[in-house]
């Protein structure tokens, strides 16, 4: 069904604020407080229950690699991909999930100890976090983009004892590690066990410089096989946890700041599991009794974790991509997935390609466009025979049995959605939530066929839009989103103050600005501190617009200042790869690529019927926004404040520019008329 309106919307008071609390319209009698469903409270129930129920289906898949030799195929990588994945059945992985547990525990590792995963996803990374599941450990997961630094950081904050590290992040860990003990002096450090995940051949000299640190600083080393062959041999007791028990700390991307420690318990984690499962993916996968789910975007994010323990509470296939995004078609073309998670950014990429591709192709692009506006009118229902036969060419790309596509960690533009629903015949669906939320909190359903939202609340969560004295919004119903329920983080880990700022009467503060629309869903406008107000008194959100332009011009990258002393928007860019290389190609200057880029702009500021103010004025162009140069989060956010800073000076002359055009065209008006 589509939702057509909220069952429960509760009258409440927020900081002696009138507004109104929505809950979901798909939770039993509209109760978020006791969401649970066959028993399932903690993550480690959610595994056994599973191991039940699935115990001889397939669980983990995973392409080996081995080292290249003279007679293969040239390539810039040193290892060769097998053509299938090698898979373990859900007991075949509960047996090596007790091993590893059992190791860690005769090497002293008790409830409550930290253990650090620092690897791309694999069936190593979740063996792990399931250990951790089961004798109660802490799992701190770590993008491995953090760099040496941020692994520093997040293993001393969270004074984390195990680090668990794949073979390619060895050197980056034997690095963090040394910095650590400069700093600890004589002291001893909090890390007393490595646990190297990994054993690939061409990274030989990071592991034997990990081992030789590990010696060096007074920490054991040991690798998975021993530390599984320990666990074997002695089986530990498991010691099962709570839905109070604290499960991960998941520290956030921290678009301004350091990174700050979310801590989360089993409850709040198993409950985003379930209330996802309940609101967004519960129809579907009534349908068939199995299902292959493909798992790339990092674990470490808390959207993968919780959509990867939906995929474990239905018995799903879960395939780990190679490690490297240039084979992630290659992947999906053997795994055939019926399920995949992505960003926006993903998204963006894949419209973006099939419409390079088309462009070379006049009669193809033709056919291609013919088919898509059939299956735009027959959606959800099946094209015509000659349309399904043309849209399957890319169907087959994806697989051909995608089922389900699911978007989340920002906001995507309504033309890419329904594009990629259609040209992929499956459903498309957004959902919103942050890491203090544990991703859950709203969606849209499966059946709901309207775009341009984020859903309905999910069954773990209420929502309300508060409004605070004085704050400059338009006055439509906006207001910041707070939530409330059964997911939300117990706190920032060693900061009672951050925490406390955190909240507002119980409810967390997003910090995003939301509305609800005709339907009852919910509408993410932008951020509280990033909406501003133009000098002739328009409202702008510019994350809003920099999805927009980037999704539709030959863009990777976009900021938008937030400059409110004057009547027009200005823009720091960062052209695509394949854009720079075609202007490279032809020593384009400068001044040409940004008209280029500024005649696109205004060609998507037309087809989104974008005010005028919306549109950008002036671009200049920029070198890659990274983590690196600390313009980019772990994350891929944009670290506002310090593009701003760092660009201060091109921004500003961009303005001054602009006035004085703007100027003239006055003038040149006034004279006109007059």
């Amino acid at each position: 069904m589509e939702p057509s309106g909220h069952p429960c919307e509760v009258p409440i008071v927020i900081n002696g604020v009138e507004t109104v609390a929505h809950r979901s319209p798909f939770a039993p009698e509209n109760i978020y407080t006791d969401i649970k469903l066959d028993g399932v409270t903690t993550l480690r129930e959610n595994w056994q229950r599973s191991v039940r129920l699935y115990a001889e289906k397939p669980f983990s898949g995973y392409r080996t690699k081995r080292v290249r030799n003279p007679d293969d195929e040239a390539s810039s990588k040193p290892y060769v991909l097998a053509d299938t994945f090698t898979t373990l059945t859900y007991a075949e992985f509960d047996q090596k999930i007790d091993a590893v547990a059992s190791g860690l525990c005769h090497r002293g590792v008790v409830a409550g100890d930290k253990v650090v995963i620092c690897a791309a996803n694999r069936p190593e990374w979740a063996l792990i976090q399931q250990a951790c599941y089961r004798n109660s450990f802490v799992s701190v997961p770590l993008y491995d983009s953090l760099g040496v630094t941020g692994y520093r950081h997040v293993i001393h904050h969270s004074e984390s004892s195990v680090v668990c590290v794949e073979a390619p992040r060895a050197g980056s860990i034997a690095a963090a590690l040394d910095l650590l003990k400069e700093e600890a002096g004589d002291g001893e450090l909090c890390v007393k066990h490595v646990v190297l995940l990994s054993d690939e051949e061409w990274f030989r000299g990071d592991q034997e410089l990990l081992q030789a640190t590990c010696s060096a600083v007074g920490v054991s080393f040991i690798r998975l096989p021993a530390l599984e062959t320990l666990g074997h041999s002695d089986p530990a007791p498991p010691e099962d946890p709570t839905p109070a028990t604290l499960c991960s700390i998941i520290y956030t991307s921290g678009t301004t700041g350091a990174q700050k420690g979310a801590v989360m318990s089993h409850g709040a984690l198993a409950t985003a599991v379930i209330g996802f499962y309940q609101a967004k993916l519960a129809p579907l996968y009534m349908q068939l009794d199995h299902k292959r789910y493909i798992s790339y975007l990092p674990l470490a994010h808390v959207l993968e974790r919780v959509v990867f323990g939906v995929a474990v509470f239905i018995g799903a296939h879960i395939h780990f991509y190679s490690g490297h995004v240039e084979h992630l078609l290659g992947d999906i073309g053997i795994i055939k997935p019926h399920v995949m998670l992505g960003v926006p950014r993903v998204y963006c990429k894949i419209y973006e390609g099939i419409g390079r591709l088309l462009a070379k192709h006049k009669v193809v692009n033709a056919l291609f466009r013919y088919a898509l506006r059939d299956q735009h009118e027959q959606y959800p229902y099946a094209a015509s025979a000659v349309s399904r036969f043309i849209l399957g060419k890319v169907r087959q790309r994806m697989g051909g049995s995608m089922e389900l596509l699911i978007c989340g960690g920002a906001p995507i533009s309504e033309e890419v959605q329904c594009f990629m629903r259609e040209t992929f015949g499956c459903r498309f669906i957004c959902g919103y939530g942050l890491t203090e939320t544990c991703a859950a909190t709203t969606v849209q359903h499966t059946d709901q066929l309207d775009v341009g939202n984020v859903g309905v609340p999910t069954p773990n969560a209420e929502i309300a839009l508060y409004r605070e004295p004085g704050m400059d919004l338009p006055d439509d119903g906006r207001g910041e989103i707070l939530v409330n329920g059964t997911s939300i983080f117990s706190g920032y880990y060693k900061d009672p103050e951050g925490t406390a700022d955190a909240f507002l009467d119980g409810w967390f503060r997003t910090g995003d600005i939301g509305r609800w629309d005709d339907k009852n869903c919910l509408q993410i406008v932008g951020r509280c501190k990033e909406i501003f107000k133009l000098q002739q008194g328009e409202y702008v959100a510019p994350e809003r617009l920099e999805s927009m332009y980037c999704e539709h011009n030959s863009l990777e990258t976009m900021y938008i200042p937030d400059i409110t002393t004057v009547p027009f928007l200005v823009s720091i860019v960062v052209p695509s790869e394949e854009q720079t290389a075609e202007w490279d190609s032809v020593a384009t200057p400068v001044a040409e690529r940004e008209e280029a880029l500024l005649a696109e702009i205004k060609n998507t500021a037309k087809r989104y019927s974008l005010h005028g103010y919306e549109v950008v004025r002036r671009v200049h162009i920029a070198e890659e926004f990274t983590v690196e140069n600390n313009l980019m989060t772990v994350t891929m956010k944009i670290r506002r404040n310090a593009v701003k800073v760092y660009y201060e000076a091109e921004i500003a002359a961009m303005v001054e520019a602009e006035v004085v055009a703007h100027d003239e065209r006055q003038r040149q008006r006034a004279e006109a008329m007059g």
